[in-house]
């Protein structure tokens, strides 16, 4: 890592710890969860350390998407503690169908001024929308959610943060630090994505195709579908947008991770990346 970056990595970290309230520190469970993500930032355990710290929280689901200004939504996590495959579809529906247009929640936050955005807490009966509270919280055995909302240059990034409707939200005090804690899920995902930017499509294509050529010319004899989840892997996707793409699970996503690992005698991304490159040298 250039010293540059990981000066980057360090000012980052140091900017979403400063925002760790004293109440959650106090936690047990949720000091050493917020640490670890903070800690994470721009690296490849991110995600797992971002499902540690919502899990410890309490929380039993997450959503985060990225949405522009020409109406269209992109997952960038989601994660469910107890039902990850009909959550999937719900999320699918969600983005694929466009009904996040119809989320009250982002309508609201979307038009609040920048100086005046900061997570807010809804309650499932407080959505008028009746279809859409029987869908995506009465279903789903959800009670409410806390929502935060941040724009930046190209998008915007919107996180959903979950209870069970059986799980009676916390009053006062204790609602502001889950409050204040969804902030730092927010902020450390946008800093996340900044040191792990993705590229731009038209480069992303090219690298997902030459990766495609590389891992297919080898002699481990990777099934498409683990060339595909390799490939994607490499230009950038998470285990959660690539099981979107496929309409498979995050579990499935893994499975074909591991075979194709066992297959190329590798261990990591950093091996499969080292791989590559040496294949592609070969080539030239």
């Amino acid at each position: 890592m250039s010293a540059v970056r990981a000066g980057a990595r360090a000012s980052v970290r140091c900017d979403v710890r400063s925002a760790v309230p004293p109440s959650l520190l106090g936690e047990r469970s949720v000091a050493p969860a917020v640490a670890a993500i903070v800690a994470s930032i721009g690296r490849d355990d991110f995600t797992a350390r971002l499902v540690g710290l919502l899990a410890a929280a309490g929380f039993d689901q997450c959503n985060v998407f990225s949405v522009d200004d020409a109406g269209s939504a992109r997952p960038f996590f989601y994660w469910n503690r107890s039902q990850p495959l009909d959550h999937a579809r719900r999320v699918r529906r969600y983005v694929e169908e466009g009904l996040f247009a119809q989320d009250p929640a982002l309508r609201e936050l979307r038009g609040r001024r920048p100086d005046a955005l900061r997570p807010r807490f809804f309650r499932s009966e407080e959505i008028a929308d009746r279809h859409y509270r029987h869908y995506f919280f009465e279903e789903a055995g959800l009670g409410g959610k806390i929502a935060a909302f941040e724009r930046n240059a190209a998008d915007q990034v919107y996180a959903n943060l979950y209870v069970c409707r059986a799980r009676a939200w916390p009053q006062s005090s204790q609602l502001e630090s889950l409050l204040l804690l969804a902030d730092i899920v927010l902020n450390s995902i946008l800093k996340h994505r900044e040191l792990d930017a993705h590229v731009p499509e038209r480069e992303s294509a090219g690298r997902l195709d030459l990766v495609r050529r590389l891992l297919a010319r080898g002699s481990a004899r990777l099934s498409s579908r683990e060339i595909e989840v390799c490939a994607r892997q490499l230009a950038g996707q998470t285990s959660e947008a690539i099981a979107l793409e496929f309409g498979i699970a995050e579990s499935s996503v893994a499975t074909y991770r591991k075979r194709a690992y066992e297959k190329l005698g590798i261990c990591s991304r950093n091996d499969l990346f080292a791989l590559c490159l040496s294949a592609a040298r070969t080539r030239h």
